[in-house]
């Protein structure tokens, strides 16, 4: 069988996959949980590739600017803004949080450094996670918790990332959302 060039490093993430597909299978037999069966697993790894790699293309295209205008929130209810940052020179990532009340005036923030995660789908759900545990931290419970991350967002309200490697991380967000009372994410464009 001849590989081109391209095929090469398609076989190898797949190979990759496929590997980490058997040893997720391994670990969870150990602890008795229901695992993939063997013959499932070629199909399962290729659909874990493609999914990867359809969250992390990052299109370029333009879109046309909309006209946004801000609405004050009802009173008793805040607006928790949430967002991750790379910085490139010093191999660094950030999250950011900022809670305004009904007035817009800030009510809380965060400002945290964390090691630089493998993409920015990664860095967007540990933002989501993080917002969604200072909420429960400050005590501030009745919340719309925007991200600027459509996947993220979308996913955290469907539970589309459940059967990713990302999954643990998206259910550890929503069980910090479920101990607040009233909470819910939205998508907001940067």
């Amino acid at each position: 069988m001849v590989i081109g060039s391209g095929g090469v490093e398609a076989a190898l993430e797949l190979f990759a996959v496929t590997a980490w597909s058997l040893w997720r299978r391994r670990k969870k037999i150990r602890v008795e949980e229901l695992a993939t069966p063997l013959d499932k697993i070629p199909s399962e790894a290729q659909h874990y590739l493609h999914e990867f790699k359809s969250f992390n293309a990052a299109p370029m295209m333009s879109k046309p600017q909309r006209c946004i205008k801000w609405k004050p929130l009802v009173a008793d209810c805040f607006k928790t803004n949430f967002d991750g940052a790379v910085f490139a020179d010093t191999g660094e990532a950030s999250i950011g949080v900022v809670v305004r009340n009904s007035k817009g005036e800030v009510m809380a923030s965060l400002l945290e450094k964390i090691p630089n995660p493998s993409s920015t789908v990664l860095l967007e759900l540990l933002a989501a996670r993080r917002v969604a545990l200072f909420m429960s931290e400050v005590g501030l419970d009745n919340s719309i918790l925007e991200g600027d991350s459509d996947v993220i967002v979308n996913a955290l309200n469907k539970g589309d990332l459940f059967n990713t490697t990302l999954g643990y991380l998206l259910k550890d967000a929503l069980s910090f959302v479920s101990s607040l009372p009233s909470s819910s994410f939205s998508h907001t464009l940067r």
